[in-house]
């Protein structure tokens, strides 16, 4: 069984927010990417689409339809039929609006036995929250991580009441609920993308408790 480790970023935002997983080359790619959208704190209410671009064209993968941009059902295509090498790059862009970009590097290679695939995905490195959704993209989340630094003002106000909360730990990141988390909600993602099954309100629940 092979496995690859990919190094998943945030695009473009500082602090840097950043994982490393692991991941069976068997899976598809859509489920690659409920993968990345659970480390990121993407909560499956947008379009998601993943990239890959070979030296002769640019393939693109669809999570749920794009009607303006259609490109290949991300549920039927597998990690395992990209020519990847180490150092390959992959793109995901999350919500259309907010255009949210993660970038994966291939940066290793296993050849691992079959007994061991239970054990997968996993992350073993990461820094960071993840997003915070329909906040208006990277912007919105520096404004938001603004705000919640200072705990005043009318931001503060306004977007502790949107959120619910009075305190948001930005730099928390915990190996261990995410590796929790990972065993749960990709495939919930899997049932609301590709089954168009509503989560439960347990389901629900789960999902937004996040790295809480």
């Amino acid at each position: 069984m092979r496995v690859f480790e990919f190094v998943v970023e945030l695009y473009h935002f500082k602090p840097k927010i950043w994982r490393r997983v692991l991941v069976p080359a068997n899976i598809t790619i859509a489920r690659l990417g409920y993968i990345c959208m659970t480390l990121f704190e993407m909560k499956s209410s947008h379009l998601a689409a993943i990239e890959y671009k070979t030296r002769n064209e640019k393939i693109k993968f669809d999570i749920n339809e794009d009607v303006r941009k259609p490109g290949k059902d991300a549920s039927t295509a597998y990690l395992s039929n990209l020519a990847l090498t180490n150092k390959s790059k992959l793109k995901m862009v999350y919500d259309f609006g907010d255009t949210w970009e993660v970038f994966l590097i291939l940066d290793r290679i296993y050849c691992l036995p079959l007994n061991m695939l239970d054990t997968f995905p996993r992350v073993v490195e990461g820094e960071g929250y993840g997003i915070v959704e329909d906040c208006g993209g990277g912007d919105g989340l520096a404004r938001v991580m603004k705000a919640f630094a200072a705990k005043s003002g009318d931001e503060y106000k306004e977007l502790s009441a949107k959120l619910g909360r009075k305190s948001f730990n930005f730099d928390k990141f915990s190996i261990s609920r995410a590796n929790e988390r990972l065993r749960i909600v990709p495939g919930i993602y899997e049932q609301i993308y590709e089954g168009r099954i509503s989560p439960t309100d347990e389901e629900k629940e789960y999902v937004d408790e996040g790295m809480i």
